[in-house]
């Protein structure tokens, strides 16, 4: 029997593995505890997930935002993945919906997400969604958000960071 509901800290553990097998990396010691920390204490995101009996197979991360342009809060989800063996089925458009109906629900005014895989780009203009714009997103971490967070003042030549 398919299952998918709001998550809970016991599911952190099926989290990170779906999503290791999404992204193609292996998880790391310790990423259920830091994600359960990250969805429940400090609540800086949420989770659906999608059990086939006692097995994980369908996963969406979401957080919270806003924008300049809507000054309205939204969601934007991070990420939705779908086991290949339930591709096909109508799982991810049925999550993209559960998630419509969240948004509605919790009066937030927008849904938002990014496609930068063909396939999921493929599904996404099957999803009735219109796309944005052709820009990039994005994204500094590590070594070098570090390195970018350097930078020498142009009015005092103070070297900051």
């Amino acid at each position: 029997m398919i299952n998918i509901r709001e998550a809970k800290r016991d599911d952190c553990g099926a989290l990170v593995k779906l999503s290791s097998m999404e992204s193609g990396r292996g998880a790391e010691s310790g990423d259920a505890g830091r994600l359960g920390a990250l969805m429940f204490d400090l609540k800086l995101c949420g989770a659906l997930i999608g059990y086939d009996g006692d097995v994980p197979f369908a996963m969406c991360l979401y957080r919270y935002t806003a924008h300049a342009r809507a000054l309205e809060r939204g969601v934007y989800l991070e990420d939705v993945f779908v086991a290949p063996d339930h591709r096909g089925g109508g799982i991810g458009k049925f999550i993209l919906q559960l998630m419509a109906q969240k948004v509605q629900r919790e009066g937030c005014a927008f849904l938002e997400w990014d496609c930068g895989d063909p396939r999921a780009r493929e599904f996404c203009a099957k999803a009735d969604a219109p796309a944005g714009d052709a820009r990039a997103h994005y994204f500094l971490a590590g070594d070098a958000l570090g390195e970018f967070g350097k930078f020498k003042c142009s009015c005092c030549g103070e070297k900051r960071g």
